[in-house]
């Protein structure tokens, strides 16, 4: 499935055969490696009608594979809303991949990332993440990261963990 989001679209077609995946999923995954090898964008509707199958992280790389910004923060507050998630640290990790930076980028991470306890970290250890530096994001990182957590506390949500 990495090659379908960060390789080789046909690359991942040819093994999709080789590799167990739900009918379900199939289908999913046979778009969206069809549309990257069209360079097509598929609508944000029927990416949800095909993909909601997957995985909540899943499903928000897609939406940002084709630039639907809202959708995968979307469904990263459904995915909160559920809390069902096995593994908070692998969501945590994933949030850094390269793929990603659209998510990192918009002004709604900062406050997302507070309600992962990242921003509790950054601020406490002092060692902010790299992507405040390297990458084009549309807001201050520390003065963001502030705001948050101010929030965070006034509305009286807890921080995953």
């Amino acid at each position: 499935i990495m090659e379908l989001y960060l390789g080789d679209p046909a690359r991942a077609r040819e093994l999709q055969d080789t590799i167990f995946t739900p009918s379900n999923l199939r289908a999913c995954l046979e778009r969206i490696a069809d549309a990257r090898l069209e360079d097509e964008i598929p609508s944000a509707t029927e990416i949800d009608q095909k993909c909601r199958h997957g995985s909540f992280v899943g499903l928000a790389r897609i939406f940002i594979m084709f630039d639907h910004i809202d959708e995968a923060y979307g469904v990263l507050e459904e995915f909160e809303e559920v809390l069902a998630y096995p593994n908070l640290g692998q969501l945590r990790s994933v949030l850094f991949e390269p793929d990603m930076a659209p998510i990192r980028a918009d002004a709604r991470f900062m406050p997302y990332a507070a309600r992962l306890g990242l921003v509790e970290y950054w601020q406490q250890s002092g060692h902010w993440p790299d992507f405040c530096e390297t990458e084009d994001v549309a807001y201050d990182c520390e003065t963001a990261a502030a705001a948050a957590s101010s929030e965070l506390r006034q509305a009286g949500l807890e921080i995953l963990d």
